[in-house]
């Protein structure tokens, strides 16, 4: 039952990111958001299936992908600009295909490798290069496209064969492609598992840090309210703050951000917001220094607890 709670909520963190990126990289819900949609979900699912002993990996396959979608929709904008939309659907779904292929065909050595991983085996984060250098030579000869392509036939001739040999390097590499997702999802899952582990004294500190954020916006705000002619300047022009403003303000004074839309010009405001600056540097410093040291005390009460996500 929990590998299948798992399983939904690594399938679900998966579409979501899916959707997100498929929908950043169109500019309206075309065929290309499909096959997006339709290619990377595929490759998903099927990777689920054949391993479903690590769900974490789908995570790292789909932001995997994520990453192949952005790098594809770059290289298609700057150096592919006029291909048919077939030719694109085609081209984006080539390597993924070959991946999927190149899964199902090494599955057996996969399968016995995250069964090792899983057993305690050690990430091996070296082999990414036998795959990704190739691969990023052949992303990088994009770019002599519009030296060499005189016509649209050439532009598409050129795409296809790009597209077909890193196809072809997915193919021949799957396996070792695999095992720097499954090193990717291993160090997710550990991630998540410390991050849990750490969620109780990170409320606490975001609490207290809210209290301050709604204190002091309550101070400019009655400063403001309080004042004759206003306090602050936004946008510009001198008015009356509001309290989503004024919480605005207090937020981007916390963080030491500064936006810069909203400016005090008066003295007492400047230094109440001198002030926060300060308490939030303090409140960073002590709150960071204080999780790392309740991660520590925890992992000394209980250290069987650091290999087991």
């Amino acid at each position: 039952m929990r590998s299948r709670h798992h399983s939904l909520a690594a399938f679900t963190l998966s579409a979501i990111l899916i959707l997100l990126v498929a929908s950043s990289v169109v500019e309206t819900v075309n065929y290309f958001f499909l096959v997006v949609i339709g290619a990377v979900t595929a490759a998903v699912t099927i990777f689920t299936i054949l391993f479903p002993a690590s769900y974490f990996l789908s995570i790292a396959l789909a932001n995997f992908l994520a990453v192949y979608t952005c790098v594809f929709t770059f290289i298609r904008l700057t150096a592919f600009s006029t291909l048919s939309d077939w030719v694109v659907h085609v081209g984006f779904t080539m390597p993924v295909a070959a991946f999927v292929v190149g899964a199902i065909w090494h599955r057996r050595d996969i399968r016995a490798i995250v069964q090792a991983a899983k057993a305690g085996g050690q990430p091996r984060f070296l082999r990414i290069f036998t795959w990704l250098a190739p691969l990023m030579f052949v992303a990088s000869l994009a770019f002599f496209v519009p030296i060499y392509a005189t016509s649209h036939e050439v532009e598409t001739a050129l795409f296809l064969l790009k597209m077909a040999v890193a196809s072809a390097i997915v193919l021949l590499t799957s396996r070792y492609v695999a095992i720097f997702l499954l090193d990717a999802g291993l160090l997710f899952e550990g991630f998540f598992a410390h991050a849990g582990r750490l969620l109780l004294p990170a409320f606490a500190f975001l609490t207290f840090y809210s209290l301050l954020v709604i204190v002091f916006a309550c101070i400019y705000r009655i400063m403001d309210r309080f004042s004759a002619h206003g306090v602050f300047q936004i946008l510009g022009h001198a008015k009356r703050i509001s309290f989503p403003e004024a919480v605005y303000y207090s937020v981007a004074t916390l963080s030491a951000l500064g936006a810069g839309d909203i400016v005090p010009t008066h003295d007492i405001v400047r230094i109440a917001t001198a002030i926060e600056v300060v308490c939030g540097a303090l409140l960073l410093m002590f709150g960071v220094s204080e999780l790392i040291s309740y991660a520590r005390r925890r992992d000394a009460a209980h250290p069987h607890d650091r290999n087991t996500p």
